[in-house]
């Protein structure tokens, strides 16, 4: 985190030609649950076809996305406030 326009494309569609994406698509291969994307990228990037076709596929796939470009306050990429309440509410309690 944050992924760029470059990770996410490449991870939907099953392009491991650098670590991380490799990472990413090993993971969503094994199920590995749960997964959450935070894309950080300029608003041209957020608004070219690719990247929304692709967003929408990681999503069909189970990862929680979160990318909210029009709320404030960065158009860029959510609060961090919000990725850590999505990553509470997905992680099971282990505390006991």
């Amino acid at each position: 985190m944050p992924a760029t326009f470059n990770t996410i494309n490449k991870w939907a569609q099953g392009i491991g030609d650098t670590l991380a994406a490799n990472i990413l698509c090993e993971a969503l291969g094994r199920g590995t649950p749960p997964i959450v994307a935070v894309p950080c990228l300029k608003m041209d990037l957020v608004r070219h076809p690719a990247f929304k076709k692709n967003l929408a596929l990681l999503r069909e796939y189970g990862i929680h996305v979160l990318h909210e470009p029009k709320k404030p306050p960065s158009p860029l990429m959510v609060p961090w406030e919000k990725i850590f309440e999505t990553l509470c509410t997905l992680t099971p309690d282990t505390a006991g």
